[in-house]
């Protein structure tokens, strides 16, 4: 597994991590806060719901196993979490923010 520790948050999107972060509780014990990526959220009609977008919503994870598809994000404040970057990590800065608030879905991009 991959530490990512150049990663900055908009001030937005660290509030809501901070927030998510407070009352995250793992599914079993020993899994941790982690953010998995939901590219569709659908009606029964097809059409997307209201609100949403393509992102990272939190989750819980078991940190035993995992392979070097999955990242250890550290932020600058020590706040820690499991993903699984859609893009190959290099020198470049990785800026999180929000894509939705009304679900709480972050992107996670590299800095151009």
């Amino acid at each position: 597994m991959r530490l990512i520790t150049n990663i900055a948050a908009r001030d937005h999107a660290l509030q809501a991590l901070h927030q998510q972060r407070d009352k995250f509780k793992p599914r079993l014990v020993g899994e941790v806060f982690a953010l998995f990526y939901s590219p569709s959220f659908i009606n029964q009609d097809g059409t997307t719901v209201a609100g949403f977008f393509p992102g990272y919503m939190v989750g819980s994870q078991s940190p035993v196993g995992l392979g070097d598809h999955w990242a250890m994000a550290r932020l600058p404040d020590g706040l820690e979490f499991l993903f699984m970057p859609k893009f190959v990590p290099d020198h470049r800065t990785v800026l999180i923010d929000l894509a939705s608030n009304v679900f709480v879905i972050f992107s996670i991009r590299q800095a151009v």
